[in-house]
């Protein structure tokens, strides 16, 4: 009984005593930042068609960024409430969701330079720099960084990876 023991004891050393022991992962080191895409227009019945020219150019140019982030509106009187229609119904022709679209009036006591404005914020990833790795290293190095990165810089919102960053944008 007693040799069956230390059979299984020396038995159990050595088995733990060869295996190698991975340290535990950290968590991705990146930053996520906003970038803001904004136009703001005075709106007049005199410069009506040259606003739904400039507002148009804006939409083309941000098209990418319009159609996966949300979009917030804001007017501030009659003739700016033109532009916006406008722009709700471009953006929606676009194919931006309905739910994306975030509407505001201001009041026109508010003096403002701009009666109109267009807003998104898109998040974007800063990721850390990955060494390079040493194949007679193991586990000493973080094999898994380049992965990592390119999934951060791969994601259309990264902002919802954060509950606290998720608030802040509703």
């Amino acid at each position: 009984m007693k040799t069956l023991l230390i059979l299984l004891s020396a038995l159990s050393i050595s088995l733990v005593g060869c295996s190698s022991v991975e340290p535990s992962r950290n968590g991705p080191a990146i930053d996520i930042f906003p970038v803001e895409h904004n136009l703001s227009i005075k709106v007049s019945s005199t410069n009506l068609e040259a606003a739904k020219k400039q507002l148009a150019l804006f939409i083309h140019q941000n098209k990418q960024i319009l159609l996966t982030q949300t979009v917030k509106l804001d007017w501030r009187d009659n003739s700016a409430k033109t532009l916006f229609q406008f722009a709700k119904s471009h953006l929606l022709d676009l194919g931006v969701p309905p739910y994306r679209i975030l509407e505001s009036s201001t009041p026109s006591a508010a003096k403002n330079r701009f009666n109109f404005e267009i807003q998104v914020i898109q998040y974007q990833v800063s990721d850390r720099t990955c060494e390079e790795v040493i194949s007679q290293d193991y586990f000493l190095a973080d094999d898994g960084c380049f992965t990592e990165n390119a999934r951060w810089k791969s994601m259309v919102a990264p902002e919802r990876m954060f509950p606290s960053l998720q608030r802040v944008q509703e």
